[in-house]
């Protein structure tokens, strides 16, 4: 399985935690990535890469931000 990691970062963009994680594939990554940021009230976004490549980003949700549950793959 390949080795992504997610870069966890606050509402300034300041990078709060950094882990790697193993996952079956991209989507799996960003889905696992998503779900860790719902369980961490301190951080704001995730991104996730595979070596060099970004997998995708996801934010957390605002009462401003309008209601999308998509995160964007590249």
């Amino acid at each position: 399985m390949p080795m992504y990691q997610l870069i966890f970062t606050d509402s300034t963009g300041r990078i709060t935690l950094a882990e790697d994680q193993e996952r079956a594939d991209d989507q799996a990554a960003l889905s696992f990535g998503k779900s860790l940021l719902q369980s961490r009230r301190y951080v704001d976004e995730v991104e996730i890469w595979n070596g060099s490549s970004l997998v995708g980003k996801a934010r957390r949700s605002t009462w401003a931000d309008p209601v999308d549950d998509k995160s964007t793959l590249h």
